[in-house]
């Protein structure tokens, strides 16, 4: 006899796979590199030499969100320190910062909003929009070995636009 399921919880199955990831490198458009700068700050500047290898290798997971279907929901995490970019407010500006989470619950299919980033790319060019204050991009400053920011100044004096490499 045919069992009937008459509702249907989605969150129920949220957890039978892990979310799928790519571990990669970024670098806004005027190649500076983001770095992790006293464990918890994300500058970018200029590398060459033997200091490329100081460039932050960032783990892209695709997290599930039920908005905009045209922008790809992400979470970034500094790979080896499991250090997650989360937007919050401070003095009353949406801020960027790094948050320490646990590595036996995170990265989980639907993060905690304050975590994803809307990823759109546009002529090999990716860009970060925060979930959780719409119009507010990670951004670079001009200026070299700057703090890695919230901007909300797209095409401005301020960097939104960055270039993403794998990394194996």
């Amino acid at each position: 006899e045919p069992i009937i399921l008459e509702k249907c919880d989605d969150n129920a199955f949220v957890h039978d796979a892990p979310p799928r990831s790519l571990d990669c490198k970024f670098q806004d458009i005027n190649q500076k590199s983001l770095v992790l700068y006293n464990s918890y700050e994300l500058r970018a500047l200029h590398l060459n030499g033997t200091s490329v290898n100081q460039q932050a290798v960032f783990r892209m997971t695709f997290v599930q969100e039920d908005e905009d279907i045209t922008k790809i929901p992400v979470a970034l995490c500094i790979k080896e320190k499991n250090l997650y970019l989360s937007c919050v407010m401070k003095d009353g500006k949406p801020t960027l910062q790094l948050e320490m989470l646990d590595p036996k619950v995170y990265p989980k299919k639907r993060m905690e909003k304050r975590f994803v980033f809307n990823k759109t790319e546009i002529k090999k060019k990716v860009e970060f929009e925060s979930s959780q204050f719409p119009n507010w991009y990670i951004s670079t400053s001009q200026a070299e070995a700057m703090p890695v920011f919230l901007g909300n100044n797209r095409g401005g004096h301020d960097i939104t636009d960055f270039t993403m490499e794998l990394s194996s």
